[in-house]
């Protein structure tokens, strides 16, 4: 496929990219300067900023454009005739303590080039501050005990240490190979130079390092000096990168959903660290919260992509975040050694059903008997939670707070706003969460308790059909308060009934509609409230009250899947071409490649974060269970795809199901697939062959099925080359001239060559 990366003028850019490993996080601007390295281990910022100015025999080169790449960001400068490359990244490597070690750093690589006719003088300045700073590139901002953090600053030898004042074991080593002309010390920052001469034709790389530790500055120099080889360290953490967006590898013939698949899986992988409490994501990186309705849906899309990590999640949910009597917090700090659960005060909110939905999404995705026998207590304790919590037949908030305190919706950040009592959103997710715990237990043999949470959901669904739906707008209310008051107001969680499968088809198709008209359904998304609602705000309140959501516009187009199935896909080409923008700095706060957390109802700007925590697995999951239509259970898996009528081919490989790899090919109404499967669709079960192909990025399966070979390539349109597939041990090559969709199918009978 395409390789992954995106070209924009400085000039178009108004920041840069988020990068991250398990142990560190690092935010660029848009000239690839750093903006902040933090290091989930303790949450502390280690680097406030690092910066570099290239002078060219005296006069500064000028940026030109930068490349946003999966492993890391180029920015470009130019002075003449000498055009020079400077590199960020963080190592991404997997495996052992010197792995965590050496993941603990930021690299910069420059890499000059004089294409004049003498030799000139380079000199690199770099500007390192210690201590955390504010900036108005990104959302959030290091609090201020961070920023007046007093750090100690030395040089020894050619490196310079810097050691946080009553704090000895905060340390960062900064430094490179390459000798230093001149060191200048100021407190709690340092200024190097580093200067070497270019020939004529000639072209030359110099990298820098710096590394931190929580644990003392021996772990610091040792981490310098393991990566000395810098170039070994870049293709090691660009091959690690590229592993991981190859697994679950989806290809349709739109190149925008392509991309956005694969870029999802590199956010994914981004805010994804290591806390003193455990494997966790931040959902508002960098800090050590973790959110417990953010964690879940990011399960969901992590199943797909990395099921171990899925687990060591969901692991720390269930050992750190369950209340006495089985409800699920809100929040807690993952720094801690032993969090303090943070609830807000609220009885019910929509984490405890989420975190129920994603224990058993990951039993059944993995098909691990094991782990869901390992968590059914947990789950039954948490299940039970919500049946206490019903009040005539539906399950209420008692909350009369405002904001966090009073809102038990995913949308719980709206000042002076409350919403509790029986509020449908809620209803409908414990409805959800109860038929699911009820299928775990019988999947465990639990009979009593299938029965007991089977029918306590559909108690729970006839209470929202009868006391829920709107006598007014023909669909559901929002909420009936505590004190009895309708709600009508008409939002994007509507979309939560369907979702959950509690809207009989009849006002399943009322609700799709609605949602999809065009004061809700835009073309960046879907918006929270459309206007014309008695509290429409397209920029209020985090954008709850009219603003765009990616992971709303998701959840409406898989709740549309069989009523509308080209849905899906419109949903995910829409979502992701705004980070394809070729002008980003007219979308504010917006990164090529990273999708943003919300945007504005009108105008589209980026109003949150540059990288969403949540949207790239919302967006995966809907690619995996909304387009291919995938669904499992402990004992079998069903694919039933979404898609446009005018798409011919869908395809996926290496994705990991049940303990498998799995690859499939829908052709022409037909599913080919390496693993058995049911599906309304005629299935043709087959052995996935070993392929190769020598263009570079081509995306190949072959399968045998029965007397059949089914051959399928996607690659750049356009471009001619050569496939090859082995069976019965001997390789069979095809020529293959891509056309205007990109891709090529054959079926091939054994024994002979033919489409």
């Amino acid at each position: 496929m395409k390789t992954l990366e995106y070209r924009r003028p400085v000039a178009a850019l108004n920041t840069g990219s988020s990068l991250g490993n398990l142990h560190a996080f690092a935010r660029l601007d848009e000239c690839s300067d750093l903006l902040g390295l933090w290091s989930p281990a303790d949450n502390q910022f280690y680097v406030g900023s690092w910066s570099l100015r290239i002078r060219v025999d005296g006069t500064e080169a000028r940026a030109t454009e930068t490349v946003f790449r999966a492993a890391s960001q180029t920015t470009s400068f130019d002075e003449g005739a000498v055009h020079l490359e400077k590199t960020f990244f963080v190592p991404v490597l997997s495996g052992n303590d010197e792995d965590a070690m050496r993941q603990r750093a930021a690299i910069l690589e420059v890499k000059a080039e004089n294409r004049s006719g003498s030799e000139v003088k380079v000199a690199l300045e770099h500007l390192v501050i210690f201590p955390a700073v504010s900036t108005t590139k990104f959302s959030r901002q290091p609090d201020q005990r961070e920023r007046e953090k007093e750090v100690g600053v030395k040089a020894e030898g050619s490196l310079c240490i810097a050691t946080t004042e009553g704090n000895p074991r905060e340390c960062r080593v900064f430094g490179s190979d390459h000798p230093c002309a001149f060191m200048r010390i100021d407190k709690s920052a340092v200024t190097a130079v580093y200067e070497f001469a270019l020939a004529s034709g000639t072209e030359r790389s110099v990298a820098f390092r710096l590394t931190f530790s929580p644990h003392g500055l021996q772990e610091a120099v040792d981490a310098f000096h393991a990566l000395a080889d810098v170039p070994r360290i870049r293709d090691a953490s660009i091959r690690s990168v590229h592993e991981r967006s190859a697994r679950a590898f989806v290809v349709t013939p739109d190149p925008v959903v392509n991309r956005g698949l694969r870029w999802a899986k590199i956010g994914m992988d981004r805010v994804r660290h290591r806390f003193k409490a455990g494997e966790a994501f931040t959902n508002d990186p960098p800090q050590d919260i973790v959110v417990m309705r953010d964690l879940a849906w990011y399960t969901l899309g992590m199943d797909f992509l990395d099921p171990l990590s899925s687990r060591a999640m969901l692991d720390l949910v269930c050992s750190r975040a369950i209340h006495e009597g089985g409800k699920v917090t809100e929040f807690l700090h993952a720094n801690e050694t032993r969090p303090e659960k943070n609830d807000y005060g609220l009885n019910i909110n929509d984490d405890t059903p989420l975190v129920l939905w994603a224990l058993a999404h990951h039993g059944w995705v993995t098909g691990d008997e094991q782990f869901m026998r390992r968590v059914y207590p947990c789950m039954k304790l948490a299940a039970g939670w919500i049946l206490r919590q019903r009040r005539d037949g539906l399950v209420f908030c008692t909350a009369a707070g405002t904001n966090v305190r009073g809102i038990c919706s995913w949308r719980n950040i709206i000042d002076r706003y409350t919403l509790s009592g029986a509020v449908t959103e809620i209803n409908a997710e414990c409805a959800h969460a109860l038929r699911l715990t009820a299928q775990v237990a019988n999947d465990l043999g639990f009979e009593q308790d299938a029965a007991t949470f089977s029918g306590a959901a559909a108690g729970l669904i006839d209470a929202i059909r009868t006391n829920l739906v709107s006598d007014r707008t023909g669909v559901y209310l929002l909420n009936i308060e505590i004190d009895g008051v309708k709600h009508h107001d008409v939002t994007g969680d509507l979309i939560f009934p369907v979702l959950c499968g509690v809207a009989d088809d009849a006002m399943r198709m009322k609700i799709v509609q609605r949602l999809t008209q065009p004061d809700f359904w835009t073309d960046y998304g879907a918006r929270t409230v459309p206007p014309g609602e008695w509290n429409y705000d397209p920029d209020a309140d985090y954008q709850l009250r009219g603003g765009v959501w990616p992971n709303l516009t998701a959840w409406i187009a898989y709740g549309a899947r069989s009523l509308r199935p080209s849905l899906v896909a419109e949903a995910l080409h829409n979502i992701h071409k705004i980070v394809e923008a070729d002008q980003p700095e007219q979308f504010g706060a917006l990164v090529p490649g990273e999708l943003p957390e919300r945007l504005h109802g009108e105008d589209f700007r980026s109003r949150g974060m540059t990288l969403s925590p949540w949207a790239p697995p919302t967006y995966f999951w809907l690619g995996i269970e909304g387009l291919l239509g995938l669904s499992c259970t402990l004992h079998g898996i069903e694919v039933n795809p979404a898609v446009p009528a005018d798409w011919p081919w869908l395809a996926v490989k290496h994705l990991r199901i049940h303990g498998q790899n799995m690859s499939l090919l829908l052709y022409e109404g037909t599913l080919y697939t390496s693993v058995p499967v049911t599906s309304a669709l005629p299935v043709r079960v087959g052995k996935e062959l070993p392929v190769r192909s020598d263009v570079q990025g081509v995306f190949v399966l072959a399968m045998e099925a029965a007397s059949e070979v089914v051959l399928f390539a996607s690659g750049p349109p356009a471009v001619t080359g050569r496939i090859a597939y082995e069976l019965h041990g001997r390789w069979e090559e095809t020529v293959v001239a891509f056309g205007e969709t990109g891709a090529y199918i054959q079926r091939i009978r054994q024994g002979a060559r033919g489409s």
